[in-house]
């Protein structure tokens, strides 16, 4: 069931402008959905409190995907698949600053060419820069849409997706036509992404569970970012807000599942979560970035209560390895 306006709609654009300021507003009133989606990602330097800034969420997903709390998925894959593999070429699609790219870069010696894409021109101007840094001379990042591009058959060994394939239109021609032709017969798709449901909107047992952990939580672990307002309560946002702030925002993601099934070949799936955690650690998630033995036992109870949650409900988030069939 849609909710086309909910509390939280107005709650986030209150500190979205207390946090960005005005020209958040501004942004938001652009006719063009690729500006209000290039506005949404755009801000490079904006110091944020997103989920996952916290150290023991990470050291979970790794777990989950990994079997180590300590290794990244990115090892994992490239120890698993691609041993003895040389040379191999890589496209990159919803970039961002590049940070998992830059890790795949690092190694030269199977990856000699990435090519990552993104529509933020100041997130690219910033993720070159960070690989010149690195002196990583196997990547090159762009800004373009790719909803616009096409790329020659067979052109790569690796496509990748962190988190940005639920930001794309089109699914259908993106994945069954260009990714599909442009992905080399013995290559690989490595994915790390969202195909829960469209635009948010979330299920009333993941609310209720949230809703229930919230006023457990001590005040001074529950403030929102740049504020000293209390987070005590998630509605879950709206449809209409969703279109407005960030038209790309889990636009079609429902169709990923069925379409990855359709267009090829399941070598690995894992489940990660984010049922709960992701709606519950929004704007507050900066607290727990320095660990504390409370601040652990209180993260290990919700990830106890997601863990729970995730017997009933599908994974929001997934890891996927596949091939073209």
């Amino acid at each position: 069931m849609k909710r086309w306006l909910s509390s939280d709609d107005f709650i986030e654009l209150y500190f979205k402008i207390k946090q960005r300021g005005a020209q958040y507003l501004l942004s938001k009133l652009n006719p063009s959905a690729l500006k209000r989606t290039q506005s949404t990602f755009g801000l490079s330097s904006f110091q944020h409190a997103n989920w996952w800034i916290i150290p023991a969420i990470r050291r979970r997903w790794n777990v989950l995907v990994t079997g180590d709390p300590d290794q990244i998925y990115e090892e994992y894959f490239v120890e698993r698949y691609l041993s003895g593999r040389r040379a191999l070429k890589v496209l990159s699609l919803g970039c961002g600053i590049g940070s998992h790219e830059r890790t795949l870069a690092s190694y030269s010696d199977i990856f000699s060419q990435i090519d990552a894409y993104d529509v933020a021109p100041n997130l690219i101007e910033q993720a070159n820069q960070l690989a010149r840094e690195a002196d990583l001379s196997n990547i090159q990042f762009h800004c373009a849409d790719v909803n616009q591009m096409d790329w020659r058959s067979e052109a790569y060994d690796l496509i990748f997706f962190h988190s940005s394939l639920h930001h794309f239109l089109n699914l259908e021609d993106l994945l069954g036509r260009k990714i599909k032709n442009a992905l080399k017969a013995d290559g690989y798709l490595l994915l790390n992404d969202y195909w829960g449901p469209n635009r948010l909107q979330w299920s009333q047992a993941q609310l209720q569970e949230i809703n229930s952990l919230l006023p457990t939580f001590p005040p001074k672990w529950a403030t929102r970012f740049k504020s000293k307002q209390l987070k005590r309560r998630v509605s879950g946002p709206g449809w209409w807000r969703m279109r407005l702030s960030d038209p790309s925002e889990a636009a079609e993601a429902e169709k990923i599942q069925g379409l990855l099934r359709q267009h090829f070949e399941t070598l690995e799936e894992k489940n990660i979560g984010g049922n709960v955690l992701m709606p519950l650690f929004k704007d507050i998630a900066h607290h727990f970035v320095e660990e504390t033995p409370e601040k652990l036992a209180l993260l290990e109870r919700c990830f106890a209560v997601e863990d729970e949650l995730l017997k009933k409900e599908e994974s929001l988030l997934f890891f996927g390895v596949y091939q073209k069939k």
